[in-house]
């Protein structure tokens, strides 16, 4: 049964988990050293101060929401986006922005937390007064097929496989560098879907489920379109606006900004690669690289999205014969504004020369490469937002808390890989060889330095030999103990069911479950009132990564 109950909550630090950029860390810790790369901390008090001078900055909040009304109309919103929509219309509106790539049925769970996160920060900005709106920006310029094809199959008993639905999609045809607004479904999204919802755990919201999937992702609609659908549906109580950057009115707005990027291409590159020797200097990774001869724009040539280069005073497309005058590329923004797209650095100030924006919210990687974008903010003389992290969560059903509470584990026991989990799992039931291993292991690790020191003391060369003996012993040990731990996986059948359940769900693909499931599975496990769930579990001031833990009653 769907379980509607409030779930239990654990937070973890992000410093806890694998695999989160150095830049991100030390933006939480408020490190003064990462913090200089950033306008405003991420707090609310900094977010009520840019709300209150964005307010009473100019923008084209009219025009904006003119393009809105019209995709939100075609999307199939309702009613409470068209009262943010008009309240975007007035001259105090501000917004917080979010966006993601249109991934297959929403892709990975960390859409929804992105959107989630972007609508509770705007709501709390409403309390205090403001006339915010949350927007989603859908990256439709994107052209990373892999990226937004890449579909996870939860697997009902053998756990997660990932699935490139490319050639599902298109079989064998080349699709070069299109950018994902021009793609259209082909009568195979069908097979698609059943495919992904008969990869479910079987419940009673497996065929709403389905239907809505399949009114979303029709054939002949494009990937944007499908997205924006279904999104509107995830969202049709909350006022989510959803914006298409590829709409021919925004591109018009966007034009001079795209040409002033284009024009001033070797000065924003010298000044972004100070950014990265800066960053360096502290021993941090740019999250974006400026090579050679790049700009921060992106030209369509025939269909596909080609990177700009500048040389001298001659401009090119990458991969291309194609050249270009400045003059004849100025020409061009103007004239065909809709073939020019920015990258992921210039996209953030483009976003905020289209919207009142007071804040971003973003995840991880998005925040780091923030970092990066602070000296094309100051070339076009704009305040970066308050840069907001968006809430992160596991979700666990009643089956894989009740294992938990079995093995005596926590969810991040599961960060460690498959060994160290199924160690834990042995430790958690006393089993009397595993113990017996583990402490002949303790014993060697603490007793073989005295030994190398005792006998290198009588004599030198037998202090080389005791640490290759010591070297020796270990790996004989470890082998032991790998062949003890998979004879207890082979034969004991719950065991196995249990470690498949605890991969799949907490530490799925050895990555965030957010960054690999698709919400839908988890709503046909926990029913429709999930997102509710996940919106009432944020807390704004707290940025940590949150287990929600969904017991029976």
């Amino acid at each position: 049964m769907p379980m509607h109950r409030s779930p239990s909550i654990r937070e973890l630090p992000f410093s806890r988990i694998p695999h989160q950029p150095a830049i991100f860390l030390k933006y939480l810790e408020g490190s003064a050293e990462v913090m200089r790369f950033y306008r405003h901390p991420p707090t609310l008090e900094a977010l009520a101060r840019e709300a209150n001078a964005i307010a009473r900055t100019s923008f084209p909040r009219r025009e904006m929401a003119e393009v809105a009304s019209g995709q939100n109309q075609t999307f199939g919103s309702t009613a409470p986006v068209w009262q943010r929509i008009e309240d975007l219309a007035k001259p105090d509106s501000v917004a917080v922005v979010t966006g993601q790539q249109a991934g297959l049925f929403t892709g990975p769970m960390l859409t929804i937390c992105k959107a989630l996160t972007a609508l509770r920060l705007s709501e709390e900005l409403r309390r205090s007064g403001h006339n915010a709106v949350a927007i989603f920006w859908i990256a439709s310029d994107d052209h990373d097929l892999a990226e937004i094809t890449r579909l996870v199959l939860p697997g009902a008993e053998d756990g997660p496989r990932v699935l490139d639905a490319r050639e599902t999609l298109f079989g064998q045809a080349e699709l070069p560098g299109s950018p994902v607004g021009c793609l259209r479904l082909p009568e195979s999204i069908r097979a698609l879907v059943e495919a992904y919802v008969g990869s479910f755990a079987r419940s009673a919201q497996s065929d709403t489920i389905r239907v809505q999937l399949a009114a979303a992702y029709q054939p002949g609609a494009t990937f944007t379109e499908a997205f924006g659908r279904l999104m509107a549906r995830l969202f049709r109580d909350h006022g989510l606006i959803l914006f298409d950057p590829r709409h021919e009115g925004a591109k018009r707005l966007a034009a001079p900004l795209i040409r002033k990027a284009l024009l001033s291409a070797h000065e924003l590159r010298a000044q972004l690669t100070d950014q990265i020797l800066a960053l360096h200097a502290m021993g941090l990774r740019e999250q974006v690289a400026v090579p050679p001869h790049s700009t921060l724009v992106f030209y369509e040539e025939e269909g596909q999205r080609k990177l700009v280069l500048a040389r001298d005073q001659e401009f090119a497309l990458k991969n291309s014969r194609s050249r270009f005058t400045s003059e004849q590329l100025s020409g061009l923004t103007a004239s065909a504004p809709e073939r020019f797209s920015p990258n992921a650095l210039l996209r953030p100030v483009l976003q905020d020369h289209l919207f009142p924006t007071a804040a971003y919210v973003g995840g991880p990687a998005e925040i780091s490469y923030f970092a990066q974008a602070g000296p094309i903010y100051r070339y076009f003389r704009r305040s970066m937002p308050v840069v907001w992290p968006r809430s992160s969560f596991t979700v666990l059903g009643p089956e894989t808390c009740e294992i938990l509470k079995r093995h005596s584990l926590a969810p991040e026991d599961c960060y460690g890989g498959e060994r160290t989990l199924i160690r834990r799992m042995l430790r958690a039931h006393s089993d009397r060889s595993g113990i017996l291993l583990e402490e002949l292991e303790t014993r060697i690790e603490r007793t073989m330095p005295e030994l190398k020191a005792a006998l290198a003391a009588a004599e030198s060369s037998l202090g080389p030999a005791t640490e290759t003996i010591g070297r020796k012993l270990e790996f004989r040990l470890d082998s032991l103990r790998r062949g003890f731990e998979g004879f207890r996986v082979r034969n004991d059948k719950r065991l196995r069911k249990d470690l498949s359940d605890l991969q799949s769900n907490c530490f799925p693909n050895d990555n965030l479950q957010e960054r690999e499931l698709g919400v839908h599975p988890m709503i046909a496990r926990l029913g429709p009132s999930l997102l509710a769930a996940m919106y009432a579990s944020i807390d704004l001031q707290a940025f940590k990564h949150r287990i929600l833990c969904f017991e029976d009653d």
